[in-house]
């Protein structure tokens, strides 16, 4: 993994810190993140699941589209966690949990 957790665990980190990260190391994160959201839709709303391999996961030309388009969402959203924008992404594109 490419991916350093270390100064990541800081409650405080943003995606604008994020945004400064290393293009791989944002790969590895949005993949690890997207992977686990389609882990926990696959026990909660199958449906999301669904949508999140063909929205994702299907192709890696697919994955590295949706990778930049996230990348540029992200940057409306400089305050927040990434991981919280990943989200909101992720059910924009396929449903929401709730």
């Amino acid at each position: 993994m490419v991916l350093s957790v270390s100064g990541f665990a800081n409650a405080g980190t943003t995606t604008a810190d994020f945004l400064k990260w290393e293009r791989k190391a944002q790969a590895s994160y949005l993949h690890t993140s997207i992977t686990m959201i389609g882990v926990v839709a696959t026990q909660t709303k199958s449906e999301i699941a669904t949508c999140i391999d063909e929205w994702y996961f299907q192709t890696s030309q697919i994955r590295d589209k949706r990778d930049q388009e996230i990348l540029s969402g992200m940057a409306n959203y400089a305050d927040y966690h990434p991981s919280t924008v990943i989200l909101a992404l992720v059910e924009q594109a396929c449903g929401k949990f709730k």
